[in-house]
Order: C-alpha cells, then sequence, then structure tokens
C-alpha cells in the first residue's frame, strides 16, 4: 500500500497559516511545490498553492485536492523562499503574497447561485415573513436559478440581503455552487502544413492540372511548401486568403492542421530597436569594469550608479547586462513608470532582440500570463518591466537593475504592502547576484547606506559628451499678474524655442482644468462625498472628479447651494495649462501627457513616439515627463508650479521636490543643442528650489541628513505605520484609541520593550481623514533597532488586534512607509 501524500497548501486568501490536503493518487506525480490547485473549503472551492509536500499531517480526515490547474508550477523553490521572506518583513498572509506574485486573472473563482425550494414556494403567502424575506422569495419565484451577486443588485432593499441566511438555515432557499471558469488560458491557434506522403504522389504539373480551377488553393499549397507550417492568421496576412479555402485542401487530403499554443506578444505596438551604443566614458568604463568584476564572481554586491541627467546610465546597464548573459544567468531590470519600459525595450531589443520579456500593468492579462510562462521556461533571459516585475521566475539571476531607484512608484500602496527597490536587494542576496540601484538623485536612505559601508558607491560626473548642464533661471511668480499660469519670461522662451524649431516640456503635477470649483456668492466648494479632498473640474468631460476613488458628477451651472449664478474655478492643472498654451501660440503643435490622456491602451507610447519623432512641438505633462526620457529635441523645460510639492505634511516633501525639478531639469538639452530650464515658484528662496537650480546632490543631503538624524527619522530610525480604516467615524476612532491604549501598555508590560527605544506617535487622524468612504487614523511606530520594531509589531499583530473585535474596522500594516497621509 502507498504511503499518503500531503500537499501543504496556502490559500488566496488572508489568511496567516497554511491548510493540509491529501494528494489523490491520480495526482501524485503532478503536485509539486508550486502547483495552482483547486481545493474544497468549507461550502465552495478556492485557489490554492502547494507549498510543501509530506507524506504525514497532524490533521485527521483531511479532504483531497480536486485538480492541479497548471502543467507545469508557477513557481519553483528559491521563488518560494522570496516569497516566505516577504510574507515574514511586510507582515503579509503567504497566499496573498503568491497571489500579488503570479499573473492576474488565472484564479478559478466558485460561483455561487439561488433558487427558492419547494417549501419557500409553499411560503409565499405566509404572513408571518417580514417585507424583506417576501421581497426575497417573490424575486426568486420568477426564475429558475439565479447568480448570488446579480441577485443582490436586484434587492431594493439592501438590508434584506442579510436575510438571506436565515432563509437558506430555515430550507425556503437552496444555495448551489458551481467552478467558474479562469480569465486566462493558453492561447491556440490552428496551425497548417502540407502532407508530404499525400502530396509526393504527384508531380507538380500534376496538382497544377488538380488545382486548375483552383488557383487560391495552389498559392496556398506553393505558400507551405515554400515557408513550412504556418497558422490560418499568418496566410491570411500574406494572401488574404480566408478558411474556405484552407477546409477544402484539407478535405482533398493535401494539408493537414493542428491546434499549437502561441504566445500573445506584446512587441506589436512597440518601437522599433534603437542602437544607440557609444564609447564609453572613463566613468562609464570604471562602473561597467567593477561591476563586471563582481558578476564574474557571482557573489551579492549591491552598487549605487549615481549619475546625473544625461550621464549614461542605461548604457552602463546594458553592458553589464550583456555580461550578465554572457555569464550563463538571467537579467532583470526594473522601472518605475511603464512610460519608460518602450524607450528601455527599444535600447535593449536593439542588442538583445527576443531574449527579453516585459511584465506591467500595460499588458493585456493574456499578454501578461505568455509572458510569465516564457520566463519560467527560460525563453526570456532578460526581463524589463515596472514594480511587479520583482518577481519574475527568473532562472539563474545575475543582476537586477533597479532604475530612478529613487522613485516612489516602486512602494505598492495596497495588498501586499512591498517596495520593489528593497525587494529586489534582498532577491540579489538570495541569488548571489549583483544589484544596480541607477538614479540622478538617490533616496536619502540609498545614499546614506554607500556612505556607512552598505553599498558600493559609482559616480558618473559628467553627461555623455561634455554636454554641458541646462541653464537654470527661478522666477518670482510674485511678481507676475495674480493668476498668470506663464510667465512673461517662460512665454518669451516658448516662442523662441518655437521660431527655431526645438522642443518644450510643460511640468505641472496637477492633472485636469482646475482643483477647485467655488461659488463667489455663498462660498460652496464641491467636494467629494467619499474622501476629505475637493472635486477636480475636467473641461473636456465636463465633469467633477475624485482623483482618489473615481467619484464623478456633472458639472453644475448654477450653485448647489444657494443656487447662485457665479459659479467658477479656482487655480490651474494640465488641462487649462495646455489650453492656455493653445490660445497664446495658436500654431504650435500642443500635446498633454497625463493619466487622462493615457488612459486608452498603447496612448502613452503614441504621444511619447510623437514626441520624439517632432511631430509634436510642446509636450505639457504631470510628474510622468520628468521620468527618464531622453528625447534630444528639447532644449526647454518650464515648471509650473514647483511649490506644489513642498506644501504635503510629509518629512520627505523638500526631498520629493529636489527630485523632481532636479529630474524634470535633466530631460533638457540632452542633444547637440544647450538647455534651458525656467522654474515658477512663490518661494524662490527654499533650499530645495535653491540646490535643484545648481542640481548639486551633496549639499542637499548633507542638509536634509542633518535634520532627520535630529528629527529621528529614517535612514536613522526605521518606522512602521499601522493604518486605521472604518466606514463608521465613532467606530474608527474607538478602534485607534483602544490600539494605542493596549499599544502603550505592551510597550510598559514586556522587558524587551520597556528597555528599548520605540517611539508610538498617536493614533492621530490621518491627513486625508477619508478616503473612499472610509475614516482614516494612523499610528506610527519608530525606532533604531529594526529587529526590535519589528517584534513589537509581531505582537500588536498577533495579541492587541484579534482581540479589538470592532465590527467594520480594519487594521493594516505598513513597513517602512512612503505615504504618511
Amino acid at each position: 500500500m502507498e504511503k499518503p501524500l500531503i500537499a501543504e497548501v496556502v490559500l488566496a486568501l488572508p489568511l496567516h497559516k497554511s491548510l493540509d490536503y491529501q494528494v489523490p493518487p491520480h495526482l501524485r506525480d503532478v503536485v509539486a511545490v508550486g502547483s495552482r490547485v483547486l481545493v474544497p473549503l468549507e461550502r465552495r472551492k478556492v485557489t490554492g498553492y502547494v507549498v510543501a509536500v509530506k507524506d504525514s499531517s497532524e490533521i485527521e480526515n483531511i479532504k483531497p485536492i480536486e485538480e492541479v490547474l497548471d502543467l507545469l508550477p508557477l513557481f519553483g523553490p528559491s521563488d518560494l523562499i522570496f516569497f516566505k521572506w516577504i510574507s515574514y518583513y511586510y507582515f503579509s498572509p503567504l497566499g496573498e503574497v503568491i497571489k500579488t506574485a503570479l499573473p492576474s486573472g488565472i484564479n478559478v473563482k466558485t460561483n455561487h447561485y439561488l433558487s427558492i425550494t419547494l417549501q419557500g414556494k409553499e411560503h409565499l403567502q405566509d404572513s408571518t415573513l417580514s417585507p424583506g424575506e417576501k421581497e426575497i422569495l417573490s424575486g426568486l419565484a420568477e426564475r429558475h436559478k439565479v447568480g448570488l451577486q446579480t441577485f443582490k443588485r436586484t434587492l431594493k432593499d439592501k438590508k434584506a440581503f442579510s436575510l438571506l441566511f436565515l432563509l437558506i438555515k430555515n430550507g425556503l432557499i437552496s444555495l448551489s455552487q458551481s467552478r467558474g471558469s479562469r480569465i486566462v488560458k493558453p492561447r491556440e491557434e490552428i496551425f497548417f502544413r502540407v502532407n508530404e506522403d499525400q502530396v509526393s504522389q504527384f508531380s507538380f504539373s500534376g496538382l497544377k492540372q488538380m488545382l486548375k480551377k483552383a488557383p487560391r488553393q495552389l498559392q496556398v499549397l506553393k505558400l507551405l511548401r515554400d515557408q513550412g507550417e504556418l497558422s490560418q492568421k499568418q496566410i491570411s496576412a500574406l494572401r488574404g486568403i480566408g478558411n474556405v479555402v484552407l477546409k477544402a485542401l484539407e478535405e482533398k487530403g493535401l494539408i493537414t492542421s493542428s491546434f499549437k499554443e502561441v504566445y500573445r506578444a506584446p512587441w506589436e505596438e512597440e518601437e522599433k530597436g534603437i542602437d544607440s551604443s557609444f564609447d564609453l566614458t572613463a566613468e562609464q568604463t570604471e562602473a561597467v569594469n567593477k561591476i563586471v568584476s563582481t558578476i564574474k564572481k557571482q557573489q551579492y554586491a549591491p552598487f549605487l550608479l549615481h549619475g546625473v541627467t544625461g550621464s549614461g546610465k542605461t548604457e552602463v546597464y546594458l553592458r553589464t547586462v550583456r555580461a550578465t548573459l554572457e555569464a550563463g544567468r538571467g537579467a532583470l531590470v526594473l522601472v518605475p513608470e511603464i512610460a519608460l519600459t518602450s524607450q528601455l525595450i527599444a535600447r535593449f531589443k536593439a542588442q538583445f532582440g527576443n531574449q527579453i520579456a516585459q511584465l506591467h500593468s500595460g499588458l493585456s492579462q493574456g499578454e501578461r500570463f505568455d509572458e510569465w510562462r516564457r520566463i519560467l521556461k527560460g525563453e526570456a533571459r532578460i526581463v524589463i518591466g515596472a514594480r511587479s516585475a520583482i518577481f519574475a521566475p527568473l532562472p539563474s539571476l545575475g543582476i537586477i537593475v533597479v532604475d530612478e531607484e529613487h522613485d516612489t512608484a516602486y512602494k505598492q500602496e495596497d495588498r501586499v504592502l512591498y517596495n520593489a527597490r528593497d525587494m529586489a536587494l534582498v532577491k540579489a542576496k538570495m541569488n548571489n547576484a549583483v544589484v544596480v540601484l541607477g538614479s540622478a538623485t538617490p533616496a536619502i536612505e540609498t545614499y546614506h547606506n554607500t556612505r556607512i559601508g552598505k553599498i558600493n558607491y559609482l559616480h558618473l560626473s559628467q553627461r555623455i559628451n561634455s554636454r554641458p548642464f541646462p541653464q537654470v533661471e527661478v522666477i518670482d511668480i510674485r511678481k507676475e499678474e495674480p493668476g498668470v499660469m506663464l510667465s512673461s519670461r517662460l512665454k518669451e522662451a516658448i516662442k523662441e524655442r518655437w521660431r527655431r524649431g526645438e522642443q518644450t516640456v510643460l511640468f505641472l503635477n496637477r492633472r485636469g482644468f482646475s482643483p477647485f470649483v467655488i461659488c463667489r456668492e455663498c462660498g460652496f466648494t464641491a467636494r467629494c462625498p467619499n474622501c476629505t479632498v475637493s472635486l477636480v473640474f475636467h473641461q473636456e468631460k465636463r465633469l467633477l472628479l475624485c482623483h482618489y476613488c473615481n467619484f464623478s458628477q456633472p458639472a453644475p451651472e448654477r450653485c448647489p447651494h444657494c443656487q447662485g449664478q457665479k459659479i467658477g474655478v479656482l487655480g490651474f492643472g494640465t488641462e487649462r495649462l495646455e489650453a492656455e498654451v493653445r490660445r497664446l501660440f495658436q500654431d504650435l503643435k500642443v500635446g498633454r501627457l497625463d493619466r487622462d490622456t493615457i488612459a486608452k491602451k498603447n496612448s502613452l507610447q503614441q504621444i511619447l513616439k510623437q514626441f520624439r519623432k517632432g511631430e509634436t512641438e510642446l509636450l505639457v505633462g504631470t510628474q510622468i515627463v520628468a521620468k527618464g526620457h531622453d528625447i534630444p529635441g528639447v532644449t526647454l523645460v518650464g515648471v509650473i508650479a514647483a511649490d506644489h510639492s513642498l506644501n504635503f505634511p510629509d518629512f520627505r516633501a523638500g526631498e520629493r521636490t529636489f527630485q523632481l525639478l532636479t529630474q524634470v531639469a535633466g530631460r533638457c538639452g540632452r542633444g547637440q543643442r544647450p538647455g534651458v530650464v525656467i522654474i515658477q515658484t512663490y518661494n524662490p528662496e527654499h533650499p530645495s528650489i535653491r540646490l535643484a537650480m545648481s542640481q548639486n546632490f551633496f549639499p542637499f543631503y548633507e542638509q536634509e541628513v542633518s535634520q532627520r538624524d535630529e528629527l529621528q527619522y529614517p535612514p536613522f530610525h526605521r518606522m512602521i505605520n499601522l493604518r486605521i480604516k472604518g466606514n463608521n467615524l465613532s467606530r474608527t476612532l474607538e478602534g485607534a484609541t483602544r490600539l494605542g491604549k493596549l499599544s502603550q501598555e505592551l510597550k510598559k508590560k514586556e522587558k524587551i520593550f520597556k528597555d528599548a527605544v520605540i517611539d508610538i506617535l498617536g493614533p492621530v487622524e490621518a491627513p486625508r481623514e477619508k478616503l473612499k468612504g472610509k475614516y482614516r487614523f494612523q499610528m506610527l511606530i519608530k525606532g533604531p533597532d529594526y529587529r526590535i520594531l519589528h517584534a513589537f509589531t509581531e505582537r500588536i499583530i498577533t495579541r492587541i488586534i484579534p482581540n479589538l473585535k470592532i465590527p467594520g474596522v480594519k487594521i493594516t500594516v505598513d513597513v517602512d512607509p512612503i505615504d504618511l497621509l
């Protein structure tokens, strides 16, 4: 008798434990670590992931696995070690981590259906039923079977939905379930090839005679003999021939067909490969040599490649990735925004061809699923993508490049709250790989780590071909006409670049037409009902929109409060700036790059492509325009409101302003002609603005790190933020208050924490008090020893939070938080 085989499974649910399932005999050969399985859980079936296979379990009468969902495991043992580290460090359930890591759309969902029973029909006229119960039974009596969620939407009284389970318990309604299909599956296409056994019996003249009255069939036959196997799609594209012709040939036995799996290629819309390699500078050569020597040793080594804008960091990436591939290992290249992937892929594709896979949210679910499997099978040795690409299952990883490592977009702000930059360091260490963090404006924490010897420092201090840095001018906007968007100096500079056939970028980090709609009679301001923020007016859609929860409503003609007609807009965003530029320069070809203009697939690439080609002469944009774009024709950058990011109640506000201004200035003067940057501000003396003028990182770092040390902020103290969210203000406040009180008691009670430096700040109301209908409080925990901080938070999670039990209140843990608003 065979020994039992037990699979330890974690579910794609917020559960902090694994469950044991029996492996049926017919699945023993296919269940392995990394297998995705369908398992029973109470009265439903859910997706799980096998994390261990063993021969015994402490649990009796365990249920069997129902199905293995993939031919091959989706991750291996080394990936699992990485997932477990993430689960531990970020206090996230392992199943949720794996679900986040894998391509979306592949999990199987259980569909639930409701139907009225015979007993329920008999009770339809029962006078003891409440109105809500009657509504439910009457609604179901009209239909044979209805989906649970569909039926919920039809109920007029939403509270009646809570009566459903009582009716199910009493046998008046039955709840059934069926396995739903997964959204994403491998794609198959039909392929055709010549049936040589049949065709070889004829001479060519015999075939011609046979197909004398079917010239298109003969055309296809010749095509297949010349090119071998082709799909129906390829034949149609080459010859414009449809299915009727192919079917006729197949009936004659001259060709055969078969279904084959094909990849959904995301390359069709990408730019052609751009080979812009050049001789390295002395600083680039030194950086490449140091990185490559470590790659050859196959040992972990972190590097900060601190290169000014336009210094050729990408060329260093290309050379070191080539050395990694020559050493027989794979490469992962992370970028903060999908806006940068097409440009980077074009550079890499010119040198490495189709060895590249890409992973980012701009892909369809099918494309992402196929790219993942190409990586898993070893068909792609280089992966380029945004933060989620950190999970790519690259075999034999040799190097991770994190471009623009300072960018906050590397931080995931929902579900598993990970930072891809920090995880890159961990993943590289686990794989004995090199990690290169590249930036012109490194994060304070990253540069500090070079000072204390944790990260190796490489510096590119000069632009390629000794090109000069742009000249920076600061305009005190207080001296201009009130409400003006473009200063007289900036308007003159735009006109001059237009006359010379050069390009301009205008940067304003606020989208929409206007951030405020206000009544000048009663002072009414349009605000979001779900969030404590103003609604933004979007003129093209004639809508007021919330940029946090996507609530929208038509723009009012009259004041909703006093019915007055003096309702207007205050302030400006990129949409209004674009309109102003078009008004001032009517024949200038103007484009806009923000979240509104890139909503459609491939629209982002199209806007950038037009700008690179010179089809757009001036580009207005949010921070997307500041990130890493290399467009030689740009000789003028205008920063419209440099103070915008300075006003946030966040200790990193000055750092972000310096980084944004330096980065956007770096888009200028990258070609043969020198550039000019014009910064408009109400606060020209602010250190972040003044130091960004000279693009000098080092004095900014010294000033910033001194303040951080004094205030005990990172990099000197670590932080963990506990966010308390709820639908009801009083309950959320109660949860926050009790959490704070019990956390203080825990700190005083246990000796390990009592003697340690742990600061508990709050709980207090978050700066954005309400978002997406949830009231928000936060409690910040700080301390110099991360191990103590992590242990203290673990105690809060396991001992305090489970006992709060306040309905509708949820507490999430954000380790190393970036967003404190």
